[in-house]
This record gives C-alpha cells, sequence and structure tokens, in this order.
C-alpha cells in the first residue's frame, strides 16, 4: 500500500487492474522514439522496453477523520480491452478499507455504465 499524510488527511493508493501492455508508436502515432526517453527515466516501472507501455489503473482513498472519498480512476469490473478485469473491491479489501457509514462518498474520475456499485456505496 502506498500512502502519505498531509496535516490531517491520508491519501492512498489503491490498485484497480494491471497487465495490458499497448505498442508506444501505435497509441501515439505522432511521438517520436526520442521523445519518450526522459519518461523512460523518470517512469521505469511504466514500461517493459523501449517501445511499450505497461498500463496500471489506479484509484485513490482520501481520507478525514470525518470523511473518507473513493476517487475512482480505474478500469471498472472489465474485462478491458479484453484483457484487465477490475479487481477494486478486492484492493479495498487488502488495504482494509470499507464503506460503512454515510460519510463515505465515492468520485467517477472516469465514469463507466458498469460500475461497481457493490464495491463502494454512493
Amino acid at each position: 500500500m502506498q500512502k502519505i499524510t498531509i496535516g490531517d488527511v491520508e491519501i492512498i493508493a489503491v490498485t484497480d487492474g494491471t497487465g495490458l501492455v499497448l505498442a508506444l508508436d501505435q497509441t501515439f502515432p505522432t511521438v517520436q522514439p526520442a521523445q519518450w526517453e526522459p519518461y523512460f527515466q523518470r517512469y521505469p516501472r511504466v514500461f517493459t522496453n523501449s517501445s511499450n507501455w505497461y498500463l496500471h489503473y489506479g484509484c485513490f482513498v482520501v481520507r478525514t477523520r470525518e470523511h473518507t472519498l473513493l476517487v475512482d480512476t480505474g478500469v471498472g469490473p472489465g474485462p478491458y480491452m479484453g484483457v484487465v478485469y477490475g479487481r477494486l473491491p478486492d484492493a479495498l479489501r487488502e488495504n482494509e478499507i470499507a464503506a460503512s457509514s454515510e460519510n463515505e462518498h465515492r468520485a467517477l474520475y472516469r465514469p463507466y455504465a458498469d460500475a461497481p456499485q457493490k464495491a463502494w456505496r454512493p
């Protein structure tokens, strides 16, 4: 679990899904290979090699004493592009994060029609 606390606010990163590898030249056809070099250096875990991008779908839980907010930027239940299945409910449980009161909310950064309602109560 990756987490940071700023004042009274705790931000926890949780993983919804990983595993899809996309070819950079097909995904971003107007970007020249040399333009990727600074990103290879700065974010090595994001690339499998100099021509492939390894996708990571993350979500964030923001907690204060009074409220918990799930910022869902994830993949949904899947399958996404036939490969990646969302695992947000499992990731929340693994991080001991549970929705259990009216003070817990969900914000969908990338709304999708099949948002897993059982994962988090709005």
